[in-house]
C-alpha cells in the first residue's frame, strides 16, 4: 500500500493530520501559522485543477473549476446535502383487469430512486415496462391507487408514502398486502433490512437505503371497471420544516460576515454574468455550477441575522434583483430556477432592510428629526408591501 499513484500515503497523512487537529494546541498552531492555505492548495492539486508549486501558475480556464471545488467543500461543511430517501414500491395490476393489461411488473419491489420522484413517473415506468407507450403522455388513461385511494399523479412518491401509506399501514399493522397483491413479493420486500435514522423521514432508511415496509401501488386503466368510487387524494400537506432553530443550524456561516466571505460571494455573483462573454475562463457548465453553489451558500447564510444585515449593507438586494431579471430573460429552465432562488434570498434581505429602516425611523422620531422621519416613512410601505412580517 505504498504506491503513491493510488493515494494511500496521502490518505493516511490526511487521517493523521485530522487526528492531530483534534488537539486544541495543535489546532491553534495550525491556524496561527496559516497552514490552511497549504491544505487548500493540495486539495486543488489532488482535484486535478491546479499545478504543483514548481510548475507554472494555473491557466485561466481552470479558475472556474477551482471555484467549483472550493465552494463544494464549503457547502458540504455548512449546508450538507441530505441524502434522498429511498422507498420500496410494490407495483401490482388490478385483479379485475387481468384480461385488459398484458404482462405484469415481475421485479417487485421497485426502488423509488430508480422509478422517479413523482407518481406520474411511476405511472410512466409501468407503461414503458408493459409496452403501453401510448399512455405515457396521457394522464387520464391509467390511475394509481394507494391504500384504497386514487392518488394524483402530481404528488411526490415520498409524500404519498408518508401521508397516505404510513398511516394506513400503521392502522392495519402492515401485516399483509391488500387484496390482489402478491404475497410472495410482499414477503420478499419485507425481508429487506432497514435501519432508520432519527433525522430521516419515518419511511426512509439511514444512509439513503430502502425501507423495510414497501408501499403497494395498484395500477389500472381508467373507466374499465365503471365509474371510480374510491376517494381521491389530490393534495397533501407540505412537509414540515426541521424543528432546529435556523440560527443554530447555520451558525457556522456567521464567520463569512467577519472574514469578507459574503463580499466575495457577491463579487462572484456580480462577475459570473459576464464571465463567459469576457473570456474569464470556464465553460457554461462550470458557470452554471458556480452560480448554483453561490446561491446555495447565500441561502444558508441568510438564515443567520448577522449575515442578513451584512448582505443588506453590502448592497446584495439590488444585485440579486438585477441578476434575477437577467436570468428570467434567458428563458431557460436552469436560469429561471436560479432566478427564483435569487428572489427568495432577496426577499429575506428585504425583510432585514425593513427592520433596519424601522430602527432608523425610531431614532429619527426620538431625535425630533421630522423631515428624515417622513422620508423613511414614505419608503417603508413599498418595502413591506409583499412581506406580511415586515408589514406588521
Amino acid at each position: 500500500a505504498t504506491d503513491l499513484s493510488q493515494g494511500f500515503v496521502l490518505a493516511r497523512m490526511a487521517d493523521l493530520l485530522g487526528e492531530m487537529l483534534t488537539l486544541p494546541y495543535v489546532r491553534a498552531r495550525f491556524v496561527r501559522d496559516n497552514h490552511l492555505v497549504s491544505v487548500v492548495e493540495v486539495l486543488l492539486i489532488v482535484g486535478g485543477v491546479a499545478q504543483p508549486p514548481r510548475c507554472a501558475g494555473p491557466a485561466p480556464e481552470t479558475r472556474a473549476r477551482q471555484g467549483v471545488i472550493l465552494l463544494e467543500q464549503l457547502c458540504e461543511a455548512v449546508c450538507p446535502t441530505k441524502p434522498e430517501p429511498e422507498y420500496l414500491l410494490l407495483l401490482n395490476k388490478a385483479p379485475t383487469q387481468e384480461e385488459f393489461i398484458r404482462g405484469a411488473m415481475t421485479k417487485n419491489p421497485y426502488k423509488s430512486t430508480e422509478v422517479g420522484p413523482l407518481m406520474r413517473q411511476v405511472k410512466n415506468y409501468i407503461c414503458h415496462s408493459l409496452d403501453m407507450h401510448g399512455l405515457t403522455e396521457d394522464d387520464q388513461g391509467m390511475e394509481l391507487l394507494v391504500a384504497g385511494k386514487i392518488v394524483s399523479l402530481d404528488l411526490p412518491v415520498a409524500r404519498v408514502y408518508e401521508m397516505v401509506w404510513v398511516p394506513y399501514a400503521a392502522a392495519r399493522g402492515a401485516s399483509a398486502p391488500d387484496a390482489g397483491h402478491s404475497s410472495s413479493a410482499w414477503a420478499a420486500a419485507r425481508r429487506v433490512p432497514s435501519q432508520r435514522s432519527p433525522r430521516s423521514p419515518r419511511g426512509a432508511a439511514a444512509g439513503g437505503g430502502p425501507t423495510g415496509s414497501p408501499m403497494p401501488v395498484t395500477y389500472r386503466l381508467q373507466g374499465l371497471d365503471g365509474e371510480a368510487t374510491e376517494p381521491r387524494v389530490d393534495q397533501l400537506e407540505e412537509e414540515t420544516q426541521s424543528d432546529q432553530d435556523p440560527e443554530e443550524e447555520f451558525k457556522t456561516t456567521a464567520v463569512l460576515a467577519t472574514c469578507g466571505g459574503l463580499d466575495m460571494l457577491l463579487d462572484w455573483l456580480r462577475c459570473m454574468g459576464n464571465s463567459v462573454a469576457e473570456g474569464a475562463g470556464g465553460t457554461s457548465v462550470e458557470h452554471a455550477e458556480l452560480t448554483t453553489l453561490v446561491l446555495r451558500l447565500l441561502t444558508a447564510c441568510c438564515q443567520v441575522a448577522t449575515n442578513r444585515q451584512a448582505l443588506v449593507e453590502a448592497g446584495a438586494l439590488p444585485l440579486l434583483l438585477q441578476k434575477a431579471q437577467h436570468a428570467f430573460g434567458a428563458n431557460t429552465g436552469p436560469a429561471c430556477s436560479s432566478a427564483e432562488t435569487m428572489l427568495l434570498i432577496a426577499g429575506v434581505d428585504a425583510h432585514e432592510q425593513v427592520v433596519t429602516f424601522l430602527e432608523r425611523l425610531d431614532e429619527l422620531v426620538r431625535g425630533n428629526q421630522r423631515r428624515g422621519a417622513e422620508t423613511v416613512a414614505r419608503i417603508l410601505p413599498f418595502l413591506a408591501s409583499s412581506d406580511q412580517r415586515a408589514a406588521r
